[in-house]
């Protein structure tokens, strides 16, 4: 993964496609294999089962069950893997600190809320996966590793995810997205890996990522 660039990966259900980005961020529960390296973090490669150390955020593909906390409030949602910068003296969290935080990521997504303290369940889902790529990247990550990104929202909040993934990598944000979407592949992606059986298949770059190419590497009728 280059700087900048955007990598899709993607495949049939039940490919592998869903597993990789998990894999890469230590987040897959499974046995995996391999290496990771970000130089911004680390100089040595990592083993894949502690990937996690890396600190590569990862936008899950369920953001019911993986993303979001119910009864927490936006706020809270948002500056969870922050704790840390936040807590006062004594050890306590510095509520002004964590508000003002929320308050400012919560504009620069333009999520529609009543504020940092509203529930997050009262939230639409496309404003829901705002708070998610949010508290990523909040992080001020190199590398960002978004899977489904666009599940679940209408398509003007799909738009505003596009625009906000392809402003990351202007930034030189290294992005992968893993999706069963061909739209979304369309849409951001400047190289494609496509994932049959749990390997890597065929890799499609630039104007060569069209839908047909995208579909028959997928279902292997090429």
């Amino acid at each position: 993964l280059g700087r900048g660039e955007r990598l899709g990966v993607t495949g049939l259900v039940g490919s592998g496609h869903e597993v990789l980005p998990y894999a890469v961020c230590g987040a897959y529960g499974g046995p995996v294999r391999g290496q990771v390296r970000v130089p911004e973090r680390s100089r040595r490669w990592a083993d894949a089962k502690d990937a996690r150390e890396l600190g590569i955020p990862l936008v899950p593909a369920d953001r019911a069950t993986e993303g979001v906390i119910g009864e927490f409030s936006v706020g809270e949602n948002l500056t969870l893997p922050l704790l840390d910068r936040l807590r006062a003296r004594a050890g306590r969290l510095h509520r002004r600190r964590e508000s003002s935080l929320a308050g400012e990521w919560i504009r620069r997504v333009g999520v529609r809320t009543a504020g940092p303290g509203a529930r997050i369940t009262t939230l639409s889902g496309g404003n829901q996966q705002k708070v998610v790529m949010a508290r990523c990247l909040a992080q001020r990550p190199p590398v960002l590793v978004l899977c489904e990104p666009t599940a679940g929202v209408d398509i003007a909040t799909r738009l505003q995810l596009y625009d906000l993934i392809e402003r990351q990598a202007d930034d030189g944000m290294g992005v992968i997205v893993s999706s069963s979407d061909t739209e979304d592949l369309l849409a951001l992606c400047t190289r494609v890996l496509v994932v049959r059986d749990g390997r890597i298949v065929r890799e499609i770059n630039g104007r060569d990522i069209t839908e047909p190419a995208l579909v028959h590497a997928m279902e292997g009728t090429e």
